[in-house]
């Protein structure tokens, strides 16, 4: 990950919709919201987004975004 759009959020205000930018991202990734994984939608090898749901956010503090590939299938 080399960035993520937006890198604050205000507590209590509801679910937010993530960009996450990096490089080798694949189709069936997940995103991670500390370590919940909320889902989220690869759409370039450099691009993806996720929907943090709004209980994540209720409270204030600090947490981590990350994502993981899925296995090589075979």
């Amino acid at each position: 990950i080399t960035f993520i759009e937006p890198n604050t959020a205000v507590a209590g205000r509801g679910r937010m919709l993530l960009t996450v930018h990096g490089l080798g991202f694949v189709v069936g990734a997940k995103v991670f919201f500390g370590d919940v994984s909320i889902g989220g939608t690869v759409t370039a090898p450099d691009l993806a987004t996720a929907t943090i749901p709004s209980d994540l956010l209720a409270a204030p503090g600090t947490f981590s975004v990350r994502i993981v590939n899925p296995a090589p299938s075979g």
